[in-house]
C-alpha cells in the first residue's frame, strides 16, 4: 500500500493493463552459438 503520490503512481504504473504495448526483444549472438541458433537467428 502506497504512502506518498509518487508511490501511487509507481504502483499504478506496474499493474497490469487491459491492453499491453507491444515489446521488444534483442537477440545477441554468443560466442558459443551453434550454427543451428545463428540461423534461426537470423531468420527472425
Amino acid at each position: 500500500k502506497p504512502t506518498t503520490h509518487k508511490g501511487k503512481k509507481a504502483l499504478l504504473k506496474r499493474e497490469p493493463k487491459i491492453i499491453e504495448e507491444p515489446k521488444d526483444t534483442l537477440f545477441i549472438k554468443g560466442s558459443t552459438a551453434s550454427k543451428y541458433v545463428v540461423d534461426a537467428m537470423r531468420d527472425l
